[in-house]
C-alpha cells in the first residue's frame, strides 16, 4: 500500500514578493502599531520628553522604519 504524504500548498508568487517588499505586513497590524509606539516614546523620552508636534512626527517616522528594518534583518 502507497501512503500519501500531504504537502502544504506552496504560497503564490505573488503574495511571496509582496511579503519581501513589505516585512511589516508579516506582522499583525495592532502587534506593529504598538511596536511603533513603544519606540516613537523611546525617542521622545530620550528627547527629554520635550519637543513640538513636528518632533512627535518624526519621532513616529523613524519608528516605523526602526520597525520595519527589524523585521527585514
Amino acid at each position: 500500500m502507497k501512503t500519501e504524504i500531504a504537502m502544504p500548498a506552496a504560497e503564490p508568487a505573488a503574495e511571496q514578493e509582496s511579503a519581501r517588499q513589505a516585512p511589516e505586513a508579516a506582522v499583525e497590524s495592532s502587534t506593529r502599531e504598538e511596536l511603533v509606539r513603544q519606540a516613537a516614546y523611546r525617542r521622545y523620552r530620550a528627547r527629554g520628553e520635550t519637543g513640538s508636534e513636528s518632533d512627535a512626527v518624526q519621532d513616529w517616522l523613524a519608528a516605523e522604519a526602526e520597525v520595519n528594518q527589524s523585521f527585514v534583518e
